[in-house]
């Protein structure tokens, strides 16, 4: 295989001569692939000889099946002779003959191949030439205010508040379970808890359901549906197909129950009611550390998003369009179809409404993320195998244990996994790479040595 010239920093020109036997070898291949499940008369299925075959297969076809089997043996060489020093192919944008000798000695051909480049030599020492990024320090920063201490153990407080049946009619702090329908059609509904006084459906909301009892049934008709509130009750009557007209909608409210609330006091009581604490000073105690905790995770994710921002800006690394494209395009499905499955019918709305430069810069956000975590991969990859990175079987073996058990039964893990376990174990193997290499160069520039000190001390009271 001849490169005859760089086209691009991803694309490259080669010329191939295949030999007569190299060829012959290759027709013979395409019809044995062909016969093999053709049912021709007169012979048993797959025992027909090449030359009947062959009498069946157009030129069109028989030029495909040939390019086929010519463009498997170029990818082949390509691997055997360049990809250690070029890279892996990505895609073979043309293939043509360019000469045919009359004595069928031989085939010249000549290929344009897209590849994506390893990192070169001097790319990859860059990155042993050590990693700074702007960390945050210890201190008030990653502390917890009073405040946080308060909001997290009134979020405790209320996590332990029952609700008792009350009777009697709606007001201030009486929660009550209403459902919401049209006037005239009650067989679609949307049902809540509501607690009145606190505007959750806006004021005028809570002004026209006032003293309603317990029981009762009251037709609502709310004048505003913009107050940032309102907008909640207005998606809900959407979802019931209540007519909305300027910002009016006309509705029935039923008030099936109410409730008081019962919430307990702080105090050593309560404190031991949640089993390991004896005052309410040891709780307040182990909120602050679990307050600290969930700041020292976000300060290490965070670094290594700075880490992973460093990498990407040493090095100087082309991507092939097509892989930027199809990622870019697996991403964008991958978006929209969460969007559908969350939003249902709603969220194609969405969709088909973007205009134009909507969907440009959407496509444009996807193709550079797409472009860095390719790029990014690639990283890893080189650093891996210039250090000798690698997860232990053993290690892979653990992880698809563990990955096996996130899912209810073994039989919804199997039906989810599939059974290409091989498949799995490399896409395993990968990802626990990918951590380990980044960890080693966290831990070669002590990048969040300080935060994982703090960690240890407080896991380990």
């Amino acid at each position: 295989m001849l490169i005859k010239k760089h086209l691009s920093p991803t694309k490259v020109l080669v010329e191939k001569t295949f030999s007569q036997e190299e060829v012959k070898k290759m027709e013979e291949e395409s019809l044995n692939e062909k016969g093999r499940n053709l049912e021709i008369p007169g012979f048993r299925k797959g025992n027909a000889p090449l030359w009947k075959i062959r009498e069946l297969v157009s030129s069109e076809e028989w030029d495909q099946l040939l390019s086929i089997k010519l463009q498997d043996k170029v990818i082949h060489d390509w691997i055997e002779e360049n990809q250690g020093d070029l890279g892996r192919i990505t895609r073979i944008v043309d293939f043509k003959s360019i000469n045919k000798n009359d004595g069928q000695k031989s085939l010249d051909v000549e290929i344009e191949i897209e590849y994506f480049p390893r990192l070169k030599k001097e790319e990859v020492e860059k990155l042993d030439q050590g990693v700074i990024i702007k960390k945050e320090t210890l201190g008030k920063d990653i502390s917890a205010s009073p405040k946080e201490i308060e909001e997290g153990l009134k979020s405790l407080q209320k996590k332990r508040t029952i609700l008792k049946p009350a009777g009697g009619k709606l007001e201030k702090d009486r929660l009550a379970f209403i459902k919401i329908s049209k006037e005239e059609d009650t067989s679609k509904e949307h049902q809540d808890i509501f607690t009145w006084g606190l505007e959750q459906y806006g004021k005028e909301f809570d002004e026209k359901t006032k003293q309603i009892g317990e029981g009762e049934e009251k037709i609502i008709e709310i004048t505003n549906l913009t107050d940032e509130n309102a907008k909640r009750l207005a998606d809900s009557l959407a979802k019931i197909d209540c007519t909305i007209e300027k910002d009016k909608a006309k509705f029935k409210l039923k008030c099936e129950k109410i409730f008081v609330s019962e919430t307990p006091e702080l105090n050593d009581e309560f404190a031991k009611s949640l089993g390991k604490f004896e005052t309410i000073k040891e709780l307040e105690s182990s909120m602050k550390d679990g307050i600290v905790l969930e700041k020292l995770y976000a300060e290490k994710d965070r670094r290594r998003e700075a880490l992973i921002e460093e990498l990407i800006g040493k090095v100087n690394l082309e991507i092939p369009e097509s892989l930027v494209e199809e990622s870019a395009q697996r991403e964008k499905e991958y978006f929209e179809r969460n969007m559908e499955e969350t939003y249902g019918e709603k969220a194609k709305e969405l969709i088909e409404k973007r205009d134009k430069k909507e969907t440009e810069e959407m496509d444009k956000s996807f193709k550079e993320r797409a472009r860095k975590i390719i790029k990014l991969h690639r990283i890893i990859e080189a650093i891996a195998l210039d250090k000798k990175i690698a997860p232990t079987q053993e290690e892979i073996e653990e992880e698809l244990k563990k990955i096996v058990a996130s899912y209810p039964s073994p039989k919804e893990a199997e039906e989810s996994l599939g059974d290409d376990t091989e498949g799995l174990k490399i896409r395993v193997a990968a990802a626990l790479t990918y951590n380990k290499v980044l960890e080693n160069i966290e831990k070669e520039n002590k990048i969040v040595e300080d935060l994982e000190e703090e960690i240890r001390k407080i896991e380990g009271k």
